[in-house]
């Protein structure tokens, strides 16, 4: 392809693509779900194990990266200084906008999802699967999910503040992919696939949980037409608060979500079966940090079973996905240079 033509062939090409998909999707729903499932399927029985071990090895890496010398190395230039506090661009960016509505609907209904189609041989309904659930809750959603985005978001920034040279996943792998635009091309445009596909992923399942949530508390049907309304809501808001800027709209909207989540767990912690949450929590963690391995590497290469594949790759696979969107957006809200170490 002579790019030469194009002022962007990343965007052009990856349109097309992810609007032939969309169109696909829309016109043979049915199809377009068992051809992706195929290839779900596909990809993680053969290379359920590689997800496992991969996402493992960059927990491990990043541990002995933050604590070695190379953790104080700053992401900006030695004299700069970060644009916000570390707490204000995780809660209000990472939290609110990237991660907000699928950690607070999508881990705790992983719980009780986990409670009743628990990990074969395990009793669904039990105390030893409500166990498990919690543990594996602290898991999927912890440590070795947000690995995924630290080790993308440590080769783009570096890159791109320390290096000065362009954000994208494409120039940090450039060292082993070498400077062609056929290949540059290639990885960005399959960069913007995968994100596209993650963020309909999780906008698709948080959509399907506020329409049941809203179903079940008042007499409102869990319909396409309410679906559809949803998604416009959450448009709206979120093209309102981007194009008010970071310290406007972004800032407003963030503070109200996380004002309100801190609000509910209160609710939850006052009205709930207080004592018993808090025991349930500390046995969680303390199962996640005993298990850790076990469950970072489980697989069932002898009595057979999809339980691994269908939690802890499907989750790998997701954050994957999901990678180069949460790094952009975070880069894109810096003014300037960042000026962030690892520890």
């Amino acid at each position: 392809m002579d790019t030469k033509h194009f002022k962007n062939p990343v965007f052009y090409v990856s349109a097309i693509v992810i609007a032939l998909l969309v169109i696909i999707g829309a016109i043979m729903p049915k199809q377009f779900g068992e051809v992706a499932n195929r290839l779900f399927l596909f990809t993680t029985s053969k290379f359920g194990w590689f997800y496992l071990i991969a996402v493992f090895v960059l927990v491990i890496f990043l541990a002995v990266l933050a604590f070695s010398r190379y953790g104080k190395i700053r992401l900006g230039g030695e004299e700069e200084r970060p644009d916000y506090p570390f707490f204000y661009m995780d809660r209000d960016v990472i939290f609110s906008r990237l991660w907000g509505g699928t950690r607070l609907l999508g881990c705790c209904g992983a719980d009780v999802s986990l409670f009743r189609d628990t990990i074969e041989g395990v009793e669904p309904l039990t105390e030893e699967a409500a166990r498990l659930a919690m543990g594996y809750s602290f898991f999927h959603w912890g440590v070795s999910q947000w690995s995924v985005f630290a080790i993308v978001g440590l080769v783009v920034a570096f890159m791109q503040f320390r290096r000065r040279d362009a954000g994208l996943i494409s120039k940090a792998m450039e060292p082993v992919t070498g400077h062609k635009p056929v290949v540059t091309n290639t990885i960005d445009t399959l960069a913007v696939i995968a994100t596209v596909m993650g963020v309909a992923t999780s906008l698709g399942l948080g959509v399907l949980q506020i329409n049941g949530g809203l179903s079940t508390i008042s007499d409102i049907p869990s319909a396409v037409w309410v679906q559809l309304l949803i998604i416009v809501v959450m448009f709206v808001a979120y093209m309102t608060s981007t194009f008010t800027g970071l310290d406007k709209g972004i800032k407003y909207l963030s503070n109200i979500n996380l004002g309100l989540c801190l609000l509910l767990l209160v609710f939850v912690l006052i009205f709930g079966p207080t004592i018993f949450i808090l025991n349930a929590f500390t046995l969680g963690i303390g199962d996640y940090i005993s298990n850790f391995i076990n469950y970072s590497l489980r697989l069932q290469p002898y009595k057979g079973g999809t339980w691994v594949r269908d939690w802890t790759v499907f989750y790998w696979a997701w954050a994957i996905a999901w990678s180069p969107l949460s790094v952009h957006l975070w880069l894109a809200y810096q003014k300037d240079a960042p000026s962030v170490s690892l520890f």
